[in-house]
């Protein structure tokens, strides 16, 4: 497949055939909603791609890539759990608008002289041709190096892309830690890991304390109000209590929003 044809595969978006009204999903993706919970998406993920790491710098463009939809279902009508950041080159990986990047079966190798040959992915004129082969893709004719970097195995899966997350969410700078409490404002909610008497660990939200859990580490507190936060677990809760997104409980910690 030639470099003119993939561009061809992820037109197919644009062109409206892959979703039943184009018209609709447009009006969908300007909206303020789709504004506010692009925003929460990319902050949850710190601004990085989950595949590859890179950031808005450059000419980078970031997206939320949907891992499932329902029907019926607005796009900024999904738990965070279901959606992740990538950049404008995983998500068309993701989606075959792109060949992916992984998974990918060494050939052979030609000598291609005087054929003028391009690799299809970077366009670069080839006199050595290596051909590779995608199980979803088909065959690509590549130089040297995309060769090597298309055949090196390791996709990440959703269990390492969750990891991350929460990795991201557990060491960023914003936790201010005192005496016996770790606390910072992540998606417009105040947690705080408060160390009880007894040594255990305990969540506190926006002011309210869970007495129902308990945890050994504050590590373990820390996933579970990670989770709570993705799942939309939290903005249950906090709504059953009154107290999703009050400003006044962040004033009365005196913690600032990052």
């Amino acid at each position: 497949m030639k470099r003119e044809a993939l561009s061809e595969r992820s037109d197919t978006v644009a062109s409206g055939s892959k979703f039943d009204n184009f018209d609709c999903m447009s009006k969908f993706y300007r909206s303020k909603q789709w504004q506010e919970f692009r925003s929460q998406v990319l902050d949850a993920d710190d601004n990085r791609c989950c595949k590859c790491d890179r950031t808005k710098k450059g000419n980078v463009v970031l997206q939320v890539h949907h891992k499932r939809y329902v029907t019926g279902r607005k796009p900024w009508e999904y738990p965070l759990c279901d959606v992740q950041t990538l950049c404008r080159g995983c998500h068309g990986a993701v989606h075959r608008f792109w060949p992916p990047k992984t998974d990918w079966d060494y050939l052979f190798e030609m000598d291609r002289i005087g054929e003028g040959v391009e690799c299809d992915l970077c366009g670069r004129e080839l006199r050595y041709v290596h051909m590779v082969w995608h199980p979803d893709w088909g065959e690509l004719e590549v130089g040297e190096g995309c060769a090597a970097t298309l055949t090196q195995r390791g996709r990440q899966d959703n269990d390492d892309d969750e990891t991350q997350r929460f990795e991201t969410f557990r060491h960023r700078r914003h936790w201010d830690i005192q005496d016996r409490i770790a606390q910072r404002i992540h998606l417009g909610v105040l947690i705080q890991i408060i160390q009880r008497s007894d040594d255990r660990w305990c969540i506190s939200m926006n002011g309210a304390t869970s007495v129902l859990k308990s945890f050994s580490s504050c590590e373990l507190a820390q996933r579970h109000a990670h989770d709570a936060l993705l799942s939309g677990k939290a903005d249950e809760w906090l709504s059953s209590c009154g107290l999703k997104g009050s400003p006044n409980v962040y004033r009365l910690h005196g913690v600032i929003a990052g």
